[in-house]
């Protein structure tokens, strides 16, 4: 994750071989970037605009990865349950539509994880609505998804929270909304603790019946701060290959770590 992939970006993921690029805090891939007036048509290609994220999700196909869609927004935006569930998930249809099916001019791009909106729990930050609320915004979209196309592997939700965990995996459970992937955060310079945590997101999963539901670590990194040292350091290249292999005796599926686009966490 992070904003932007420049030419030097490209390169180097080529040269590593990344796979996965997760697009949160891609402002170019932003919810209301790609469809700015929530009062619009979404059925009309006249009211999207793909212009920063087409170029964008180019970039990440160039470096020989594939998209890990983040349909939110970043930080600082737009936090509030939406007006009409049914609808933003409509316009969620449509973005799947402009990148795998060419729709609006778009692209057959195939791309398969859409990760419905990010750390909800943070209520004053992603999400001003209670648990139950955004159990039904993801149902809404992950329902609307998987019957424009039943291959897409559809999850949520950036948690790093586990009371929210057992509440989205109860709703889940109970009205029987599809989860192909679990996607959960964590910060911590303790590299075991990855492999713990994932042990225990594996269990939780596990005890509501998601035994075949994927668990993605969409965000991870030594601290959740700026301007640390040890994170640009050998110490931090330590902890990333001592990470790196906590996370391999794991079933994680995917793990994108915060940020790449940059040394120190918020890009400074």
């Amino acid at each position: 994750g992070g904003v932007g992939i420049e030419d030097v970006l490209v390169s180097a993921f080529e040269d590593v071989g990344m796979q996965f690029v997760h697009t949160h805090d891609c402002y170019e891939c932003d919810f209301d970037t790609i469809f700015p007036n929530f009062s619009a048509d979404e059925t009309s290609s006249s009211n999207y605009d793909f212009s920063d994220c087409d170029s964008f999700i180019q970039n990440v196909y160039d470096a020989n990865a594939q998209a890990h869609f983040r349909l939110c927004y970043t930080i600082g935006g737009e936090n509030n349950p939406p007006s009409d569930y049914q609808k933003w998930a409509d316009v969620c249809k449509h973005i799947v539509m402009h990148y795998n099916d060419g729709w609006a001019s778009g692209y057959y791009y195939d791309i398969p994880y859409w990760q419905v909106w990010n750390e909800p729990e943070f209520e004053t930050v992603f999400w001003t609505g209670n648990w139950l609320q955004f159990c039904q915004l993801y149902e809404t979209v992950a329902d609307t998804l998987k019957v424009y196309d039943p291959n897409l592997c559809v999850g949520g939700a950036g948690f790093s929270d586990t009371g929210w965990n057992d509440n989205f995996l109860w709703y889940c459970q109970t009205y029987t909304g599809p989860l192909d992937f679990f996607a959960w955060h964590v910060y911590s310079p303790t590299p075991r603790n990855y492999y713990e945590l994932a042990k225990t997101i594996r269990d939780d999963l596990n005890s509501y019946g998601f035994t075949e539901t994927e668990s993605h670590q969409t965000e991870w990194n030594m601290h959740c701060a700026d301007d640390i040292p040890e994170m640009v350091d050998s110490e931090g290249a330590a902890y990333t290959a001592a990470t790196l292999t906590e996370m391999q005796n794991t079933d994680i599926t995917v793990a994108t770590r915060y940020r790449s686009d940059a040394h120190t966490f918020w890009g400074s």
